[in-house]
C-alpha cells in the first residue's frame, strides 16, 4: 500500500522501515480494536462521516510521498500508527453498532454479525481487487 511507500531518511534505516510501518499498524490496529470495549467516540448516525474523514489517510499518504516533502522517520510512522488506530476502532465499532441496531434476540443479532462480517470480508476484498488494478495500471503507464 501506500504506507510501505515510505523511504527511511536515513540509508541505515532503509531495510527496517518497512517493517516499523508495518508493526506501527499492527500495533494501532490492535489497540483501535480494544477501545470499543471501554471508549464509544460516536454512534450509528456518526459512523459514514468517520469513514469519510478517515478516508482524509490517503490524501496524508500522497502528500508526504511527493519528492519535495522529505519527513523525519517519525512522521510517517505516527501517521501509519493514527491509520492503524482509527482503521482498527472504525472497524471494530462498525461491527457493534451493528449489532445493535439488530432486534433483542439472539438469532437477529447472529444475523446481523453475520451479514456484517461479511459485508466486511466483501469490502477488503473489493480494496484489494482495485488496488492491484490500479498499481497494474500506474506501472505500465
Amino acid at each position: 500500500g501506500l504506507s510501505t511507500s515510505f523511504r527511511a531518511p536515513d540509508p541505515s534505516l532503509q531495510r527496517w522501515f518497512p517493517l516499523s510501518l508495518v508493526g506501527a499498524f499492527n500495533v494501532g490496529d490492535l489497540c483501535g480494536k480494544a477501545l470499543p470495549a471501554s471508549v464509544r467516540l460516536f454512534d450509528s448516525k456518526q459512523l459514514p462521516l468517520c469513514v469519510t474523514v478517515h478516508m482524509g489517510f490517503v490524501i496524508a499518504f500522497i502528500l508526504l510521498l511527493q519528492p519535495w516533502a522529505t519527513p523525519p522517520a517519525y512522521v510517517p510512522l505516527a501517521l501509519v500508527f493514527a491509520l492503524g488506530l482509527s482503521t482498527g476502532y472504525v472497524g471494530c465499532m462498525a461491527l457493534v453498532l451493528a449489532a445493535d441496531k439488530a432486534a433483542s434476540s439472539g438469532k437477529d443479532r447472529e444475523l446481523a454479525g453475520i451479514a456484517s462480517s461479511m459485508s466486511l470480508m466483501l469490502g477488503l476484498a473489493t480494496g484489494s481487487v482495485l488496488a492491484l488494478k490500479l498499481t497494474s495500471l500506474l506501472n505500465d503507464g
